[in-house]
């Protein structure tokens, strides 16, 4: 199979095939088998190369090398991946970047400056729980009808209060509401053993 390079004139496809040789992310991206990605290799018009490309879509799209996503361009002014992410790509030598001296650290540096570094790391403290009262109407004592608030996840356009329930009994701190008359119904057929009503 053969790619159609005047599809994209401005990209040069023979010079993505060779920078495909050496790039290991490919390699590991070919070799994987977690991935939904499908590479096929495709002929270039004109050149002895072949172009790694992806084909899980139905087309073939070139795989762009780590070392073209991370070059900066000259007419642009940045690398493509800060036109896409606002920040350029970290190379893994840059990771370490502040220590490094001479383009080469040792382990046992390394190992200081990791340990140093994760030691600073405080975990938050835990929030304290609040002793403040909450505010509860005095009407609330002789209402024979509640709203009850809903405190969990609510869907869009969801109000946040339920009801109105009937309140069926009440105690210091607690209220017992009817939520659901169907499941009221049942329950005082099965305590008083009430034959099912017919309809």
């Amino acid at each position: 199979m053969s790619i159609d390079v005047n599809a994209f004139p401005e990209l040069d496809y023979a010079r993505i095939a060779r920078d495909q040789i050496g790039d290991n992310e490919l390699a590991t991206w070919k070799s994987s088998s977690s991935t939904a990605l499908e590479f096929q290799p495709f002929d270039v018009l004109g050149s002895a190369s072949q172009l790694w490309c992806d084909v899980s879509c139905g087309k073939p799209r070139p795989f762009i090398p780590r070392s073209w996503r991370a070059a900066v361009k000259e007419d642009l002014q940045c690398s493509p991946a800060e036109l896409v992410y606002g920040e350029s790509l970290r190379l893994p030598g840059e990771f370490c970047g502040d220590f490094v001296k001479d383009g080469v650290i040792g382990e046992n540096e390394f190992l200081d400056t990791l340990r140093s570094t994760v030691s600073k790391f405080l975990a938050f403290p835990p929030r304290t729980p609040d002793n403040q009262r909450c505010f509860v109407p005095s009407a609330l004592d002789s209402a024979e009808y509640v709203w009850v608030r809903q405190d969990g996840h609510r869907r869009p356009l969801q109000r946040p209060y339920n009801g109105p329930f009937k309140v069926i009994s009440k105690s210091t701190g607690e209220i017992l509401l009817v939520t659901n008359l169907m499941k009221l119904l049942y329950f005082l057929l099965i305590l008083f053993q009430l034959p099912a009503p017919t309809h």
